[in-house]
């Protein structure tokens, strides 16, 4: 009983005089973004206007080959043009890394006014079902 009372105690005096981590400020992205899309009955609108998806499955090298399109600038910058001159307003990505940078692809893609469609699966960070506990 007195190794509880002890440990509670010396519990309570590490919570107490804990300090949050110091964290650096980073300064704002200024992004151009594309207007939301909402739903209103069985249709989509942007800025008031219907809005219709003209848009393609975007993973280089098909789908099973789990690279991030969006984390290599010189893939996007070659491809969103092409996008923009074919018409397309939305891309569907099946891999995206979360541990790389997507800024410069996602403003390319927003100054083209593209929208994003990502799958949120991902081969580095996902559960075994054969043995899904130690994940």
């Amino acid at each position: 009983m007195k190794s509880f009372a002890a440990i509670s105690a010396l519990t309570v005096l590490t919570v107490v005089t804990a300090k949050p981590t110091a964290t650096e400020r980073e300064a704002p992205i200024k992004a151009r973004s594309v207007p939301a899309v909402e739903v209103s009955g069985n249709a989509f609108y942007a800025n008031g206007a219907r809005f219709f998806i003209r848009g393609i499955d975007y993973q280089p090298g098909g789908s099973s080959e789990n690279v991030d399109p969006l984390a290599d600038t010189t893939i996007c910058g070659r491809d969103i043009p092409k996008f923009k001159d074919l018409g397309v307003n939305t891309i569907r990505v099946y891999s995206v890394d979360n541990s790389k940078d997507h800024k410069e692809c996602m403003q390319m893609l927003a100054d083209a006014g593209i929208y994003l469609v990502a799958d949120v699966n991902n081969p580095l960070y996902s559960i075994n079902r054969a043995d899904p506990y130690p994940n």
